[in-house]
């Protein structure tokens, strides 16, 4: 494997006639006299690394794609920065997902490397060894929240956000101040409920997400826009791209693709929103020879000026409106660097943009020699290969519309990709995947590629994450790496390596001793509907009971796993092959849904599994008591409504003692209606008081509360009383109410009245109305009138 060594120095520039329908034309021009300055040459930037630390001396690194689910460059923000903290996220050992960050803010050192570390779990899970199944960051600005995206590679939603402030430090940093993870957007239920390569993005004021929806050879992109209001809602967009169209190459044709993002991001120059992307055509496209290289093909571009709803190709033609049926596709004229489907290429790797607004793209291929030299394509291992042989290509587009293609002399090192930033004097500085790092100057058209640190120590076992805002705003390049796990696939260290850009200082060492551990997950914010279960399997956890969606569900126990190279592995299969899931009277598998506010239940609608459904479970309601059982049911049907015992009750649960498989339960929805019972109130007995007030006796049939409601001649009652204090409806209720006379109606019965009648009593007649409002919400006034007594002896 070649590291840190020039090994082909090649430019190409291919210019494009963009103005006049994008037709490429290919014009060499000649190498640099070689890949390295000669000696005692300037440094195309000096670069000091000022530290190099541990988050996780065992995170998790199970290796599938040549990485691990910790580390892909095409994760847009794997750490994101705001200049007062930065973030990070990664999968422990044990696949529970940990946040950390650290104070960039009056730490006294180089832009805030000296900040520690505070790490946390939350109530995550990598739900399969599949290293696509990455973390993804984002900040919304608007109301300070941190959004985190979860499990995602072509599976359902797993999303959670901080509350309103975190990032300002409005909250303490602790899991408590986290949401539950939920399987859904909220406030966007249209939108597709499966997703890959989520990619947060702020555009202007917009706060945009994007994912993949549907497969890798049959995709298309989406779009959803924060909405920056207090409920935290989110409204879809919709599609912009789609896999629609034929396209034939020299050794086939395809009929369906995906476009994979090499970047989505705001050019801060023109303030359009830029992509840039290479196709995925289907397999009959592609060299039968080429079984191991996907067939990716071509470098695309495309603009929107008004934040992803309408789309152009740099000639200026409208090449896709997002949420309608015009969406991009192989049809439109979007090419900007032709590459062949044969190349080895790797999809999705990295954008970046200049001061000037010039768009940078870096691919890595195979090229002519190279391809040579295996045989004419990738027909063995890919990621084995194009580590030896593939070499990045940077790409990028003049002020004229002319796209240049410089191959960066330096093999790739590592099957993955490579991270590219671009610094204040528009250096392209490029962190290769197995932790080296090449720059290029503006000034020489970025032909004068150097190795600016070799790495030798870094040891990364796959490929780098980048925090893409804090080159600009502090000058520092942080990186975040795994080690390469011993064996392969073992747990290893996750770190994250700080870089002064212009510094002529020496490198600092690494650093052994590891951060502080993560702290244990702590519980999440109270939010409501909650949803939990005594087990659930990652991948379909208990909030999928409660989505409103069918085709998702709940499944108890925990995920099957298997041995690869001595190492523990959940695959996919794993993932849905439960076990210690059944249940048993002796151990049942819990259900509950909690609303927070109460309600009426008299039903409760149980959607099961099929051959993984409940049979006999016990139905439970939760009132101000607790837990009252209200229903039980014995061999259920694939979806049924039972009815149960009336209740007020704020939640429902299920406990299951037996199923229809013996290794795990299945609910696809659990759901409940109710209705309030009929209710009378009637006045009862008057006992009356020798003061001339009385107690009065209502009687209610039904739960709820009573008052005495004010009146001109009636004193004010106290607050509502309740009638019942249990949680189920069973006969009638009586209050006594205390009435006493009030202004003209309490000087008809006072002692001085008393006194001039010479009278043994005096009376007086006074309205009375009572208010009964019911449980659930419904009101009632009754009124009637009492004589009230005083004796005057």
């Amino acid at each position: 494997m070649r590291r840190g060594v020039g090994v082909r120095a090649r430019t190409v520039a291919l210019a494009l006639a963009g103005l006049v329908g994008g037709l490429l034309t290919a014009v060499a021009t000649p190498a640099p006299a070689q890949a390295t300055p000669a000696p005692g040459a300037p440094a195309v930037v000096a670069v000091s690394r000022v530290g190099d630390q541990v988050l996780d001396p065992t995170a998790r690194g199970n290796l599938s794609y040549g990485t691990t689910a910790n580390v892909a460059s095409y994760q847009q923000h794997a750490i994101v920065s705001d200049g007062r903290f930065q973030y990070t996220a990664w999968y422990a050992a044990d696949r529970t997902a940990v946040l950390a960050r650290r104070s960039l803010a009056g730490s006294g050192g180089v832009g805030g490397e000296s900040g520690a570390w505070d790490a946390i779990r939350l109530d995550a899970v990598l739900y399969s060894d599949d290293s696509h199944n990455n973390i993804t960051l984002g900040i919304s600005p608007s109301d300070g929240r941190l959004h985190v995206a979860l499990a995602t590679h072509t599976t359902r939603i797993r999303y959670l956000r901080s509350l309103p402030g975190l990032t300002g430090g409005a909250v303490p940093w602790s899991s408590q101040s986290f949401e539950a993870v939920r399987a859904d957007l909220p406030g966007a239920p249209q939108a597709p409920q499966w997703w890959t390569y989520p990619a947060f993005e702020n555009v202007g004021d917009d706060f945009l997400l994007t994912w993949r929806d549907g497969s890798a050879m049959g995709g298309g992109q989406v779009l959803a826009r924060y909405d920056g209001k207090a409920a935290g809602t989110w409204t879809y967009l919709g599609r912009f791209s789609g896999p629609e169209g034929t396209w034939t190459g020299p050794f086939g044709s395809s009929t369906s693709r995906y476009g994979y993002l090499h970047g989505f991001a705001q050019n801060p120059v023109t303030g359009d929103l830029e992509i840039t992307w290479t196709w995925r055509e289907n397999a009959s496209a592609q060299d039968p020879r080429c079984s191991a290289a996907p067939a990716n093909r071509d470098l695309a571009y495309a603009r929107s000026p008004d934040r992803g709803m309408t789309w152009y190709n740099q000639a200026g033609v409208v090449v896709g409106r997002t949420g309608t049926s015009d969406v991009i596709t192989t049809a439109d004229d979007t090419t900007v660097v032709p590459i062949g489907v044969e190349t080895g290429m790797i999809n999705q790797e990295t954008q970046a943009v200049d001061s000037t607004g010039a768009i940078h793209v870096v691919t890595s291929q195979l090229d002519a020699d190279a391809l040579a030299a295996v045989g004419g394509c990738l027909g063995g291992d890919y990621y084995v290969q194009r580590a030896e042989h593939a070499e990045p290509v940077h790409h990028w587009r003049d002020a004229d519309g002319v796209w240049h293609s410089v191959q960066v002399p330096f093999a790739m090192g590592r099957g993955g990709r490579s991270s590219l930033v671009l610094d204040a004097d528009d250096t392209a500085v490029l962190a290769l995947p197995d932790g080296r790092v090449v720059a290029a100057s503006a000034a020489s058209g970025w032909t004068d590629w150097q190795l600016v640190f070799d790495g030798a120590d870094t040891d990364s076992g796959s490929e780098v994450v980048l925090d893409r805002d804090r080159v600009l705003r502090d000058g520092v390049l942080s990186i975040g790496y795994q080690e390469a796990g011993v064996p392969v696939h073992a747990p290893s260290a996750f770190r994250v390596a700080d870089f002064r850009l212009a510094s002529a200082q020496p490198h600092t060492l690494r650093d052994p001793a590891p951060a502080a551990p993560a702290r244990p997950y702590e519980g999440s914010a109270p939010s409501l509907p909650t949803v939990s279960a005594s087990s659930a399997q990652p991948n379909h956890p208990a909030q999928f009971a409660a989505d409103g969606r069918a085709d998702s569900y709940w499944l108890s126990g925990r995920p099957a796993t298997s041995v690869q190279d001595g190492v523990e592995w959940v695959t996919d299969a794993d993932a849905v092959a439960a076990v210690d899931g059944g249940a048993s009277a002796g151990r049942p598998q819990e259900l509950a849904l909690v609303w927070g506010e109460a309600r009426w239940v008299d039903q409760v609608r149980v959607v099961g599994g099929g051959a993984r459904g409940p049979r006999d479970f016990v139905i439970q309601t939760l009132g101000t008591n607790g837990w009252i059982t209200v229903g039980q049911v014995r061999g259920q049907a694939a979806t049924a409504t039972h009815p149960v015992k009336r209740a007020w009750a704020r939640g429902v649960r299920l406990l299951v003692t037996a199923g229809n498989s013996a290794s795990a339960v299945q609910v696809s929805e659990l759901s409940t209606t109710g209705a309030a019972p009929s209710t009378a109130v009637t006045f009862g007995a008057v006992a009356r008081r020798r003061d001339g007030s009385a107690r009065l006796s209502v009687g209610v049939d039904g739960p709820g509360s009573v008052a005495l409601l004010q009146t001109p001649r009636v004193a004010r009652s106290s607050a509502l009383v309740p009638l019942r204090t249990d949680d189920v409806s069973a006969g009638a209720a009586t209050v006594q109410l205390r009435v006493q006379a009030r202004g003209p109606a309490a000087r008809r019965i006072s002692l001085a009245r008393c006194k001039r009648t010479r009278a043994k009593r005096v009376t007086v007649d006074v309205p009375v109305r009572v208010r009964y409002a019911a449980l659930g919400g419904s009101e009632r006034t009754v009124t009637s009138t009492v004589r009230l007594v005083r004796r005057c002896g």
